[in-house]
């Protein structure tokens, strides 16, 4: 790709705080430059509470895909309208504690009859770690979620669930003790549980263990040094090269609507 050929990237306001973007576009010398203007180039924004409608500005603005750095969890309702609004543009969601190459890391050839996911975090993170977690069990499993029973309160929720054949069961735990200077901390593990199990844990600082046991033998995935935003960056730009579609709104409509259910509430209320 000629340097005419680069992918603009776009960073809106407050998406460049101490530089990332530009980093991860530095860091892709042959396939990005950086533009001020978001009009045919991939547009990079901050996922804060209000992500939902910067996107829709950024599409109205003529943007060619979008990168949310960080997406806090919205309400589904909100989502579902964005979908239709973005259905020929690649929108690309740079998950803290669902890391799209971990996800394929994970992703199993075979079918398990058990899936469980466990969670914690600080009461402001709860929703979007909430929604990771079932991400993983809908990766592990291969399959829509759909919730059977729930039972939440002030400390947290048990979930039960259908994974296509199997089940899953899901636990959180909203945390108490909180570190004022990291209040949006969140840990996640989730588990197969079949002739394979596969294991993943997310770490506070959204480190990616996966470990795969087949009776004969465990082995752990590589791991993944690549900055969460170089990759989103990466998978937007390579969606509009080869013109490709990309599930993670819609995924993230599926696990937001669970998370919804179990939790009882909607994100911010």
């Amino acid at each position: 790709m000629s340097p005419a050929e680069r992918i603009g990237v776009f960073a809106a306001a407050r998406a460049d705080v101490d530089g990332v973007v530009a980093a991860a576009v530095a860091q892709l010398p042959l396939r990005a430059r950086p533009v001020a203007d978001p009009r045919g180039a991939v547009a990079v924004l901050a996922g804060g509470p209000d992500w939902v409608s910067a996107a829709e500005e950024l599409l109205a603005a003529g943007a060619a895909a979008l990168v949310v750095a960080d997406p806090a969890a919205v309400a589904a309702t909100e989502l579902r309208a964005l979908c239709a609004g973005a259905v020929t543009v690649p929108v690309v969601l740079d998950r803290r504690w669902l890391r799209a190459d971990v996800a394929s890391d994970a992703d199993r050839q075979e079918a398990a009859p058990l899936y469980t996911a466990q969670c914690a975090a600080s009461p402001r993170a709860v929703p979007a770690v909430v929604a990771d977690a079932i991400g993983w069990l809908r990766v592990l499993s291969g399959a829509p979620l759909r919730l059977r029973s729930s039972e939440a309160t002030e400390r947290g929720a048990l979930a039960l669930l259908d994974a296509g054949d199997a089940v899953a069961t899901l636990t959180v735990t909203s945390l108490t003790a909180v570190d004022t200077r990291h209040p949006d901390r969140g840990r996640i593990s989730a588990a197969a549980f079949g002739t394979v199990r596969t294991d993943v844990a997310i770490g506070v600082d959204s480190s990616a263990r996966v470990l795969i046991d087949d009776g004969a033998g465990a082995r752990m995935t590589p791991t993944r040094w690549e900055s969460r935003l170089r990759l989103a960056l990466r998978r937007a730009i390579d969606a509009l090269d080869r013109a490709e579609s990309v599930r993670d709104l819609d995924d993230l409509e599926h696990d937001l609507t669970r998370a919804e259910l179990i939790c009882h509430r909607p994100p911010g209320t």
